[in-house]
């Protein structure tokens, strides 16, 4: 049974995300974990990806030297 679980399109996904917050031992060994820090891993590695990324687009290197960090910009918070 458990096999079959692990076999389903969303536990394949979810062992992706474990494994990219490098954490694949809690989802091998079925163990609880904290969200927040599995969140807050994911988060980092976006961020990480997203600052190297966004230095290979020449549109986006200026959007660099005013913009230093991952972050939603102030003025969307005003619609929604």
């Amino acid at each position: 049974m458990l096999s079959k679980l692990h076999d389903s399109p969303w536990a394949k996904e979810l062992s992706s995300i474990f494994k990219e917050v490098d954490m694949l031992y809690v989802y091998r060994n079925d163990l609880c974990c904290n969200i927040n820090s599995v969140k807050n891993n994911l988060l980092f590695q976006f961020e990480e990806t997203w600052s190297k990324n966004v230095l290979l687009k020449p549109k986006l290197k200026t959007c660099m030297q005013m913009k230093e960090i991952f972050a939603p910009e102030t003025c969307f918070s005003l619609f929604v």
